[in-house]
């Protein structure tokens, strides 16, 4: 039998006696395994669940009466009582509109928890004020309580009334009369009466039934004749609710699971209500139990889908693991067969590699010899090209000179043939004489320009050593590179003390400088219209000296700056640059002349170049031999 049979066989065998192992443990398991352990766990979440969401309303329905009782009372201890019926009768019209308007904000502020408020004046039996315009007097069903209200002693009256077909709690509040000095003389001035909604707290509770209760959930509110008064859910109280509000204990706390007459289950938690002196209350919450259950079911139907998904996702694995491993196998099969020649092929193909990699190693240098050769005639060529420019003007002035005065002898000659006067000849040679300056002042000029152009092209065409000013190695690099920089709107600033002597090699030094300038102006200013390179030297100590180039240009990214100093590295492939530059720059650096270059840019933020550099450059191996 195959490998592949085999795993296929394997894992067939596995997967049925994990179909087994999970219908046995979920009909017949352990009792917190088994569908009768999660069936029991299930319904004590629930019944938890149904509990916490009783407490919960209970505890939130007590603070909500609690502070409409506070707000009823501050309001009957308001300034607005305190000469209230000492007045004569204009101030009373204007104290009672005062008091309409307060109450109409009491009850506009707390939209839905009052159904009216108004004042009532025992004294006389006239209503003062009232948050209904339509009102002449209080409500016939108001006397029983309005007459009980009166009783000395007692500052509250809390009342269940049924209005209108629904119930509500009515508040009532004894207004006392002060004396001149804001005491309470006893005597009752008026009567605070609000009818609180039952159904105002349960407002706006669907989202959060439906989210912790689901749809069968709901919580009512039950008198102590076990008559449901109140209810959050937005369907009809329906005979269940009613048979269930029948079943709680009026007065005290439980919790039950009870069958309603059509055979179906509910979970039920009850809380007494501690409303003042209505205390006849009860918050009573409901659940049926097959809602609670059905994640049960729903689980167990994921899980067989899961099961499934996993079963086929693990065949395919197995199945592409198989073929993988039959290949493998197969392919083992033919290597051993021919592992000889398959050895001698791949020893001759890595010969063959060896060779051409030698061979590409080769040419590589040579490339490179080459392309190094050329930069230092490239740095020749902007030599030749400063001096051209700089002997232009000399040489040109001296011409003129000596071609004015070669016309002027010739004027001379001929108009002075016979006789000559004084102020003629004094004249020829004053003009002779300014002439002849002119012409030594351009001659020499000529002359000193071709000295250091000539020690210049030494340094470049050599790497000899000497002492020399590293302000004059930058002053005849700047020259040499003036043609080109001439009609580019750049600044070039120098900051160089003339006492910095340094004895090294001014070559390889004058070909960094030229670099550094041309990689300036072909990177550092594309698409600039101005800029500014800054080149500055200084001693560190007394063998050490520390030369900053640096530019405002665009900067370079993270990227170009790890590999500025790699050969063949270039951002301008193709349109003069060949990527040797810096990486000269650097060998020269590091061994030649025995210092050290480091770059710090950031993207639009310019670039610097570092270099310490020794002021005696290290010994070469011919010096030593020497």
């Amino acid at each position: 039998m195959s490998i592949k049979l085999r795993l296929l066989l394997y894992f067939g065998l596995l997967s049925a006696a994990g179909a087994v192992v999970f219908v046995i443990f979920w009909f017949y398991g352990i009792p917190q395994t088994g569908i009768e352990g999660i069936q029991a766990s299930e319904y004590r979440r629930a019944m938890v669940t149904v509990e916490a969401m009783n407490d919960k309303e209970r505890d939130a329905y007590e603070q909500w009466f609690v502070n409409r009782r506070r707000e009823l009372f501050l309001f009957g201890k308001s300034e607005l009582f305190s000469t209230f019926g000492k007045e004569d009768v204009p101030r009373q019209l204007q104290r009672r509109v005062s008091l309409e308007r307060q109450l109409n904000l009491i009850k506009e502020s707390n939209a839905g928890a009052y159904k009216y408020l108004y004042l009532f004046d025992p004294n006389n039996e006239k209503l003062i004020a009232s948050t209904n315009p339509n009102w002449q007097a209080p409500p016939a069903s108001h006397q029983a309580l309005l007459q009980e209200s009166r009783q000395p002693g007692l500052n509250e009256f809390v009342y269940i009334l049924n209005e209108e077909n629904t119930s509500s709690v009515v508040i009532a509040n004894q207004v006392l009369a002060t004396d001149v000095d804001g005491n309470p003389s006893g005597e009752i001035s008026a009567i605070l009466v609000a009818s609180v909604g039952l159904h105002a707290p349960l407002k706006g509770e669907d989202q959060i039934l439906l989210q912790t209760l689901g749809n069968s959930g709901a919580i009512m509110l039950v008198d102590e004749s076990k008559k449901i008064l109140a209810s959050s859910s937005a369907k009809d109280i329906d005979s269940d609710a009613q048979f269930l509000a029948q079943k709680i204990e009026i007065g005290s706390e439980g919790s039950k699971i009870l069958k309603v007459p059509d055979g179906r289950e509910f979970q039920m938690a009850f809380r007494h209500l501690h409303l003042g002196a209505a205390n006849s209350l009860s918050i009573m919450t409901i659940r049926s139990s097959d809602e609670a259950l059905a994640s049960i079911r729903a689980n167990f139907l994921r899980m067989v889908i899961l099961g499934i998904f996993i079963f086929f996702l693990a065949m395919s694995l197995v199945l592409f693991a198989s073929n993988r491993i039959a290949t493998t196998e197969k392919q083992i099969r033919e290597l051993n067969a021919n592992l000889e020649e398959r050895v001698e092929q791949r020893t001759r193909e890595l010969e063959e590699t060896n060779i051409d990699l030698h061979e590409t190693l080769l040419n590589l240098q040579k490339t490179k010899a080459d392309l190094v050769q050329s930069e230092k005639l490239a740095s020749l060529g902007s030599l030749v090209a400063g001096v051209a420019h700089e002997l232009n003007t000399p040489i040109g002035n001296a011409l003129l000179v000596a071609s004015t005065a070669q016309e002027e002898t010739k004027t001379f000659v001929q108009n002075n043939q016979q006789t000559v006067s004084r102020k003629q000849f004094e004249k020829y040679v004053q003009s002779m004489q300014s002439g002849m300056r002119m012409l030594v002042i351009n001659l020499e000029r000529s002359a000193e320009l071709i000295t250091n152009f000539k020690q210049l092209a030494i340094d470049q065409t050599s790497d000899q050593r000497r002492q020399f000013q590293l302000i004059a190695i930058v002053d005849e690099v700047l020259t040499s590179l003036k043609p080109s920089f001439k009609k580019l709107p750049f600044t070039i600033e120098v900051d160089i003390p003339a006492d910095l002597i340094l004895n090294s090699f001014p070559g390889p030094l004058s070909r960094i400088f030229i670099n550094c300038f041309n990689n300036a102006v072909l990177h550092g200013f594309d698409g600039r219209e101005s800029g500014t390179i800054t080149v500055s030297a200084k001693k560190i100590d007394a063998e050490t000296i520390e030369i900053l180039f640096a530019d405002d240009g665009v900067g370079m990214s993270d990227h170009v700056m790890r590999h500025v100093f790699d050969p063949f590295f270039t951002t301008k492939l193709g349109q003069g640059g060949n990527g040797l530059g810096m990486h000269i720059a650097y060998n020269t650096v590091t061994s030649l002349l025995g210092g050290q270059i480091e770059l710090k840019s950031s993207e639009q933020a310019g670039c610097c170049f570092r270099m310490i550099l020794p002021i005696a450059a290290p010994l070469t191996s011919t010096e030593s031999n020497q």
